[in-house]
């Protein structure tokens, strides 16, 4: 049944419009409806829009900007890592204190690492963080070669100078440009909707506590649906039979089904 509003077309010719797409960054619908009548294929300026926004792509002005960033990702993908503070209001006698949490993400196999939380991320802090990622023995930026970063002031020249320093280039978002570091904001929205939000925290170390919970469920019990809809670390074995139990974490706000085989 077609969608009301959205009629389907004949997939090798969408797979056409999403090449010329792709192959034109700066061409809008006109033109590939133009480009199109010159292969005899007659369509519409809304059935080329609409297969562009079905395939996640920007309108032309955008995705003339946006098509060096894609080349970029698909050049490192394999040796790409991003960072981003996650801040989180923790309950204190003096009122509500901001506390700022330091976490990597390795883009394609979605793993994470925090470096810590803190309250004051100082050159101090950041320094030592950097130190423990570029770790010779398991530091999480080892065998990395660019690290995303926003324009943040807290991201200092030490921080930086110490990943250079270790072969791993930082690269700057664009200003205006938030899709830079979607896969480090998507991280720090599905651990603060999932888990950070719906608690109240009376300590750092609470925070830090629920962080690491969240952590080993995003990294063992979570899918993923960038990654094939599947876990970041799967077990060895998967019975097909056997008593269906379901693991709580985080007071049940995590939860996660597998089978016992005893």
């Amino acid at each position: 049944m077609k969608a009301a509003g959205r009629p389907t077309i004949d997939p090798a010719l969408e797979k056409l419009v999403v090449r010329l797409i792709e192959e034109n960054p700066t061409w809008g619908s006109n033109r590939i409806v133009g480009a199109l009548a010159n292969l005899g294929h007659e369509l519409t300026d809304a059935t080329v829009d609409n297969v562009r926004q079905r395939n996640g792509f920007d309108p032309a002005p955008l995705r003339g900007k946006n098509n060096c960033w894609r080349r970029f990702l698909r050049a490192y993908w394999d040796t790409l890592i991003a960072a981003d503070f996650l801040t989180t209001e923790v309950l204190s006698w003096r009122g509500l204190v901001t506390y700022y949490t330091l976490f990597v993400i390795e883009l394609r196999s979605r793993s994470v690492h925090i470096c810590g939380t803190t309250v004051s991320p100082d050159t101090a802090w950041m320094k030592q963080a950097a130190r423990c990622l570029v770790d010779a023995i398991d530091g999480f930026a080892r065998g990395k070669t660019h690290l995303i970063i926003d324009r943040d002031a807290k991201y200092c020249d030490v921080f930086r100078a110490i990943l250079e320093a270790s072969g791993v280039q930082i690269i700057l978002c664009p200003p205006q440009t938030p899709k830079c570091n979607a896969y480090a904001e998507r991280f720090a929205r599905s651990i603060k909707q999932e888990g950070l939000a719906r608690l109240i925290f009376f300590s750092g170390a609470q925070l830090e506590s629920a962080a690491k919970i969240f952590l080993g469920h995003y990294r063992n019990h979570r899918n993923h649906q960038g990654i094939g809809n599947k876990l970041i670390e799967s077990p060895e074995f998967l019975p097909e039979a056997g008593r269906i139990r379901c693991q709580k974490s985080l007071g049940g706000m995590l939860n996660y089904y597998y089978r016992d085989l005893a």
